[in-house]
């Protein structure tokens, strides 16, 4: 007789059950359940001789529930069934292709029994939380995902990322990009990069693109100083950060085809990384396209006149036009690329302030770094053939820019007039100055010099020597601009003269260290006379410029930091 039928029978008839329920039979606990007939002795070896299994006594004899513990499991089923209805919206069900993102709201999470059908998307679905096909379903299809990961650190997984970071590298490469060279000039906004990295890293913002993203972590690679193997870090600067940047070339195309305001920084970074590994035609390339996107959205028009009349969204938007075409035009070209490793040089110097302060900042956006670009990027055969002989002897290249006269003039004829520098006469000479010197800066930029040993002494020695070769070319040309006045009224040519003299000034500080002390000590020696003349012909062209002054000024301030030499 079942415990139900035991509970509600009548008083006369349950305390004979009662006065049962205190004998335990003899029969195994096995035999007991399986309801075999036994004969009611106790074995003396312990084991069934039906089975030959060991016997199991139950020492007492099974109670009924009470009522206390019936009211129990009702309230934990109602419990239960009130957290599968509070699962069901955020719960997802499993179709065969995997997990499905939102769960099918048309069906209840309970059903009698399990059903198949087919949703909107075309996919079986099966509905009904208590069959055994709906969980082994769920567990293949959760076996079959990816190792998930908290969505606001999803950035630091593949496949946004080529390979799994943990939290602290990548935060120690993107402060080594910002601290090593993003921060001269703040070609991009830290404080706004990493707020979007956060929020935004599936979207791309004015501030964050998944592309920028891999290009400073490239960049942040470049400085790391102990061995990374799963970074495919080996101890050669040039080549630290392929990983990412390989990454990031893959979706060079994409980004071209929709860009956004982030990507004119992120292509001018990708040039100054490759430019840095001597690929001069790509990084001209990739700055090029920086330049055409700039273009496109309309960067090189001021419209501050108007900021006035805009709504608050519409002003940030053009201070994020404004910072970024600044970038491009001027801080991005010529200002970190050639400091941007100066605290991490061996010596004295531990570290150093952006070396443009004050008014030597304050150029006009439209100046010859526009034009240049336009001028390798638009007249592609000009370019081509003023960059084949970068690698002539200077007395070469002078006579080979003389003969481009007139295609330089047709060229700068033909730009719209906003675009024109300021202080190009017709006189010829000063467009090939100007032009001669852009292509001396760029030197400089693409191939400045690895003054930190990493075991490539080659690459070291080539790239001293070719930013001297440069720098000597510009002070062939700032003497030469002292008989044609013209040039020296184009803002960008004071900017190039700073360029050059920097070289000079890390040559006198004694950075190239080869040869002898003696050969160290006449080249430290020509670095300080080359800087002195510099500083003095900015001071005399203060007379016409204003902002020689300034730029010789700073120039004094970098000559005391690393030398601790005044004038």
């Amino acid at each position: 007789m079942s415990t139900f039928s035991n509970s509600m029978s009548p008083p006369q008839r349950r305390a004979h059950a009662t006065s049962r329920a205190s004998n335990v039979g003899l029969a195994c606990s096995l035999c007991r359940s399986r309801k075999v007939r036994c004969d009611g002795k106790l074995p003396a070896c312990q084991r069934c001789v039906k089975d030959g299994q060991d016997c199991e006594y139950a020492t007492e004899r099974a109670r009924r529930p009470l009522k206390d513990q019936i009211q129990n499991l009702r309230q934990r089923v109602a419990d239960l069934e009130s957290q599968l209805d509070a699962s069901r919206r955020s719960s997802i069900s499993v179709d065969p292709q995997g997990v499905r993102e939102e769960p099918d709201e048309s069906r209840p999470i309970i059903m009698a029994t399990g059903s198949m059908s087919l949703n909107a998307e075309g996919n079986l679905v099966h509905a009904g939380s208590s069959s055994t096909f709906f969980w082994f379903m769920k567990k293949r299809a959760m076996e079959n995902l990816p190792q998930a990961h908290p969505p606001t650190l999803s950035y630091l997984f593949p496949p946004h990322l080529p390979v799994t970071l943990s939290p602290s590298m990548h935060d120690r490469l993107i402060n080594l990009a910002f601290q090593s060279q993003l921060e001269f000039g703040r070609i991009v906004d830290q404080t706004l990069f990493r707020a979007d990295l956060e929020e935004n890293h599936n979207s791309r913002t004015p501030s964050y693109s998944r592309f920028l993203h891999l290009i400073i972590l490239g960049h942040g690679c470049r400085y790391i100083d102990d061995l990374q193997p799963s970074l495919s870090i080996d101890g050669t600067y040039e080549n630290r950060g392929d990983i990412f940047i390989s990454a990031a070339k893959a979706l060079v195309a994409a980004e071209m085809e929709a860009p956004c305001l982030s990507s004119i920084p992120a292509f001018a970074l990708l040039a100054i990384y490759v430019g840095n590994m001597r690929q001069d035609h790509l990084a001209f390339t990739y700055q090029g396209i920086a330049v055409v996107m700039a273009e496109e959205f309309l960067l090189d028009q001021r419209v501050s006149d108007h900021v006035v009349t805009m709504s608050d969204s519409d002003r940030r938007l053009e201070r994020y036009r404004q910072m970024t075409y600044w970038v491009l035009s001027v801080v991005s070209s010529w200002h970190f690329c050639v400091f941007g490793r100066v605290h991490h040089w061996p010596g004295p110097v531990q570290h150093i302030e952006i070396p443009f302060k004050g008014s030597s900042l304050q150029v006009d956006p439209i100046s010859l770094v526009d034009l240049a670009f336009k001028y390798h990027c638009r007249l592609s055969k000009i370019a081509g053939r003023i960059v084949s002989q970068i690698y002539n002897r200077a007395d070469d290249r002078r006579q080979y820019l003389v003969k481009l006269d007139q295609e330089l003039v047709t060229w700068c004829a033909a730009l719209p007039q906003q675009l024109k520098p300021d202080g190009f006469a017709s006189n010829p000479v000063p467009h090939v100055v100007a032009h001669w010197a852009f292509i001396c800066v760029h030197t400089i930029i693409l191939h400045r010099p690895f003054f930190i040993s990493l075991g490539d002494h080659a690459s070291s020695d080539l790239s001293m020597d070719r930013c001297v070769t440069a720098a000597s070319d510009i002070l062939w040309l700032m003497r030469l601009s002292a008989v044609y006045g013209e040039a020296r009224n184009c803002s960008a040519f004071y900017y190039a003269i700073f360029c050059a003299a920097s070289v000079w000034i890390l040559l006198a500080a004694g950075v190239d260290r080869r040869g002898s002390d003696q050969e160290q000590q006449a080249r430290s020696n020509t670095g300080l006379a080359n800087t002195k003349d510099t500083i003095s012909f900015l001071n005399r062209a203060g007379k016409v410029w204003p902002s020689a002054i300034d730029s010789a000024n700073s120039l004094r301030e970098l000559l005391i930091e690393y030398t601790g030499i005044t004038m």
